[in-house]
């Protein structure tokens, strides 16, 4: 299966539920493999992840989510749907600056990004910027991160 271009939350959510579901199939699909490991790339704050790892395997076994976060002790379901829900988006972008970037430099213009090729940082103007992708985890704001800007 190929990768969209651009990754939507509605792709992301579809790739974890493939992935969680075929997470037991002999051979294990690759590309499905690394989607598994998505949470743990891509989302910092630990109970994020946990409420999204929650969520990925209701969605893959027909569970009933706020379910789930009813029989755990201190999970609300209603702040596990909001963290999901700011997880997928998370996901979505990082994934689309991934592939728009595979070497690790971007070029965002014009509410698009694509690779900074010397045409588009010409082209681009002032109304470009050039960011660096790492793979580092996000920090949230909540964490005593930041952006050290």
């Amino acid at each position: 299966m190929a990768a969209p271009q651009a990754w939507t939350v509605e792709a992301v959510k579809r790739r974890l539920r493939e992935a969680e579901r075929a997470a037991t199939r002999r051979p294990p699909d690759p590309a499905l493999q690394a989607a598994l490991r998505w949470p743990d790339l891509y989302i910092r704050e630990h109970g994020t992840r946990q409420y999204l790892k929650a969520w990925i395997w209701c969605e893959a076994h027909g569970e009933s989510f706020t379910q789930l976060c009813r029989g755990r002790a201190g999970w609300s379901a209603r702040t596990g749907s909001r963290r999901v829900a700011e997880a997928l988006a998370t996901i979505a972008a990082l994934l689309t600056f991934a592939e728009a970037a595979p070497d690790g430099t971007a070029l965002a213009a014009e509410g698009r990004i694509g690779p900074a090729t010397p045409e588009r940082l010409v082209a681009g103007g002032a109304r470009a910027r050039r960011s660096t992708h790492t793979t580092q985890p996000l920090r949230s704001a909540g964490d005593g991160g930041g952006t050290g800007r």
